[in-house]
């Protein structure tokens, strides 16, 4: 029981917080392991994968998944994911670093702005 306790806390964080943990998570990957920004992407989506299953299952049994919408929108986040991974590999690793980090910093305003009143 307490195993399905973890998982369901850790499906709510991910849930909660996924865009600004995975932009950092991305930059740790990118500084501290030294891999590249392609090699980032499919890691981050091999941690993701068991949270975000429990997820689903978890929110299935509380009848809160409108079925229809829900595979229209996984089926076009395939797609969508399929053609990133695709047409990201042309971009230069250095113009992605940038990117990356430009992001951090807007995301970082925008958490400070939310702080400072």
């Amino acid at each position: 029981m307490e195993i399905l306790q973890f998982g369901h806390l850790v499906g709510v964080y991910g849930n909660v917080s996924g865009v600004g943990s995975g932009t950092f998570q991305k930059f740790a990957f990118l500084s501290m392991l030294r891999i590249s920004f392609i090699e980032s992407l499919g890691i981050d989506s091999i941690i993701a994968l068991p949270a975000g299953i429990f997820s689903i299952i978890v929110t299935g049994m509380a009848g809160l998944i409108v079925w229809p919408y829900f595979f229209a929108i996984l089926i076009g986040a395939f797609i969508g994911g399929h053609f990133v991974a695709r047409h990201i590999r042309k971009v230069p690793e250095k113009y992605l670093r940038a990117l990356l980090i430009t992001l951090i910093l807007l995301y970082l305003a925008y958490l400070i702005s939310g702080i400072v009143p």
